[in-house]
C-alpha cells in the first residue's frame, strides 16, 4: 500500500528545475488545521465582525458590519493538501442589503449568508469569489437552509407588510472560529502527596499540586530553564492538621500578598507565579484560600 506524503521543499520553486515551492493552497491548508470544526465562523463575535444590523434610517435594508468571515467549503478532503477548509472573507464598507417586501400574509425567513462560488472561474491570482448573498424562505416554512459555501450570519424575519426592519427582527447565527482544541496544550500537572522541601520544575511543571501535606514544608527554588512570563501555580492542602510553609528566595512576594505561613486545615491553598527573568524571581500575583 502506497502513502502520499506531501514534502514542502521551500517556499519558492527551483529557478531552473521548476520543482519544489509551495502554493495558496498548500499554505492555506496548513493554516486550516489550526482551525476547530468544520462550520466555520467569524474572527472576532465579541467585537461585532460581520454582524447584520438595521440600517441607519430603519427601513427595508440592513447592514452587514466590517469583520472577517471564515466560510466553510462543502467538499473539503483532510487527506488532500490542497483542500481548503475555509475560505477567509473580509467584509469592509458595511454593505447594505435591501429585503424584498412581503405580502404574503405569512411571516418569511430571510438568511443573510457570506457565499463562496467555486463554480466561477478564479481570477488572475488563482482565487475565488465571495458575495454577500440572501436565501429568501417561504413564507410561514420558518428558515431556510444554508447551502453548501455558504455561511449564514443572520435570519431576518419579515412579518406580512413590513415596512421597517430592527435589530428585534434579526437573529444572530454567528458563531466564534476557534482553534482547534488539540493544538492547545494541556496545563502540565505534577502532584505529591507530601514533601518536606517540596520543588517545582520549571521544565516539566504548570500546575504543583501537594495533595496531603504531612509536615512543615520550605518550598525549593523552581529547577530547570524558566523564561521570561513563564507562569507557574502552587497548590497545596495538608492532611488534615495545619502545617507550616515557606519558600526559598526565589519566591518574590509583595506587601499585598505577603507569603503564607500556614495552611487552613483540609482547606486548598492556590497560589499563582510569574517569572520575571530580569532579576530571576517567580513573583506571586495571587493566592487564594480555603476552598
Amino acid at each position: 500500500m502506497s502513502v502520499k506524503v506531501s514534502i514542502i521543499d521551500g517556499l519558492r520553486k527551483d529557478p531552473i528545475t521548476g520543482a519544489g515551492g509551495a502554493n495558496e493552497g498548500h499554505i492555506q491548508g496548513f493554516q486550516d488545521d489550526l482551525l476547530e470544526g468544520i462550520i466555520g465562523g467569524v474572527h472576532d463575535l465579541v467585537g461585532g465582525d460581520c454582524k447584520i444590523i438595521e440600517n441607519t434610517t430603519p427601513d427595508m435594508n440592513v447592514k452587514i458590519q466590517n469583520g472577517v468571515v471564515y466560510v466553510p467549503n462543502e467538499d473539503y478532503d483532510a487527506t488532500d493538501i490542497r483542500s481548503t477548509k475555509f475560505w477567509r472573507c473580509v467584509i469592509k464598507d458595511e454593505p447594505v442589503i435591501p429585503i424584498t417586501s412581503n405580502s404574503s400574509g405569512s411571516t418569511r425567513v430571510d438568511l443573510i449568508a457570506i457565499r463562496v462560488n467555486k463554480a466561477q472561474s478564479p481570477d488572475a491570482f488563482g482565487g475565488l469569489t465571495a458575495t454577500v448573498s440572501k436565501v429568501i424562505g417561504t413564507p410561514g416554512a420558518g428558515a431556510p437552509a444554508t447551502p453548501g459555501n455558504y455561511y449564514a450570519l443572520a435570519a431576518v424575519s419579515v412579518i406580512n407588510g413590513e415596512t421597517d426592519l430592527h435589530n428585534s427582527d434579526i437573529t444572530d447565527l454567528r458563531a466564534q472560529i476557534k482553534f482547534a482544541k488539540r493544538f492547545i496544550q494541556d496545563k502540565r500537572r505534577v502532584a505529591v502527596a507530601s514533601s518536606a522541601t517540596p520543588t517545582p520544575n520549571a521544565d516539566t511543571t504548570d500546575i504543583y499540586d501537594v495533595t496531603a501535606l504531612a509536615a512543615g514544608a520550605t518550598f525549593g527554588a523552581p529547577t530547570g530553564s524558566p523564561v521570561e512570563g513563564q507562569t507557574l501555580i502552587i497548590r497545596i492542602k495538608d492532611n488534615g492538621v495545619a502545617r507550616s510553609l515557606a519558600f526559598n528566595a526565589a519566591y518574590r512576594f509583595s506587601t499585598e500578598l505577603a507569603a503564607p505561613t500556614s495552611t487552613i486545615i483540609d482547606k486548598t491553598l492556590y497560589m499563582g507565579f510569574i517569572y520575571n527573568a530580569q532579576v530571576s524571581k517567580w513573583d506571586c500575583l495571587a493566592i487564594v484560600n480555603n476552598f
